[in-house]
């Protein structure tokens, strides 16, 4: 209510008093738990984001709709709007906003509002003391990394830091951030990610304005008896001289990866060839394909 009244302020004279303020939340909230089982369910930040965006605004200006009306019907805020101008037109823009705050202002869509006009690079994990239990982590040209085990979610900007230790143990899954995404993290128990892991996951991009979906099993990546995925590393490998170790390793990696390039139906070649295609492929119709 206060972001709504906020809007329609040109001076600093035309701020809301606090009463008025107050009467217009309480009006937002009744109304908004009077259409709970309608069409304020399907609008909820926190549920399945399968609404178009076109659908998603009509909706979303039917409950404006509503919550103007019955601001019109409030003594006080109309009398406070009715002095600021036309009270069916004022009433209609706090109403629209108010209704935008409330399933829009939430930690994942301020994140990704933010993302979306940030420049550089950022691999981001976002907290707010509003949402204590939930996390927003996000990619911009930078890895993040998400793994999925039984009663938790970790996360981390190094793929290798999910398969160390206690973690990597116990990690079944991961999902890999692509450029632009945003994933949602919040304790669930109806719709968790799997049966022994109570958080719900939802993810979207900055580089559309499609609403969140969430996060299924069938979007993760194994890392259980997964060739392509680095082996846990052992707690024993950091004893010693883990440089010394290393170093030693060298030849024998730089061995593998000669060999992996020189098999035809290992991914490294399979790749190389690939982009070789992609690279010298020449102009055919006028397109680069």
């Amino acid at each position: 209510a206060r972001l709504a009244f906020a809007e329609q302020e040109t001076a600093a004279s035309d701020e809301a008093p606090r009463n008025v303020v107050e009467e217009a939340a309480t009006v937002l909230s009744t109304t908004l738990v009077a259409l709970a089982d309608t069409v304020t369910n399907e609008l909820s930040y926190s549920l399945n984001g399968q609404l178009t965006k076109e659908l998603r605004d009509r909706r979303m200006r039917h409950v404006a709709d509503v919550v103007a009306e019955a601001l019109q019907s409030n003594a006080r805020v109309a009398n406070f709007l009715g002095t600021r101008g036309n009270l069916r037109d004022m009433a209609g823009a706090v109403a629209l906003a108010a209704v935008r705050a409330f399933f829009e202002a939430d930690l994942r869509s301020a994140t990704r509002r933010f993302l979306k006009y940030a420049h550089g690079s950022f691999g981001l994990a976002v907290s707010s003391s509003l949402a204590p239990c939930a996390i927003v982590v996000a990619s911009i040209k930078q890895p993040m990394s998400i793994g999925i085990a039984p009663g938790m979610v970790v996360y981390g900007s190094e793929r290798a830091a999910l398969r160390a230790g206690a973690v990597g143990d116990c990690l079944v899954a991961r999902r890999l951030l692509r450029d632009g995404d945003v994933v949602w993290i919040a304790p669930s128990v109806q719709e968790s990610i799997s049966p022994d892991c109570a958080y719900r996951l939802a993810t979207a991009s900055t580089k559309d304005d499609h609403p969140f979906r969430p996060i299924r099993a069938t979007d993760l990546d194994a890392v259980v008896e997964n060739p392509l995925v680095t082996p846990v590393i052992r707690s024993s490998a950091m004893e010693g001289d883990v440089v010394g170790k290393e170093i030693a390793e060298i030849p024998t990696t730089l061995r593998h990866v000669r060999d992996s390039f020189a098999d035809p139906t290992s991914t490294n070649s399979e790749t190389a060839a690939n982009l070789a295609r992609r690279l010298f492929l020449t102009h055919r119709d006028g397109r680069v394909l």
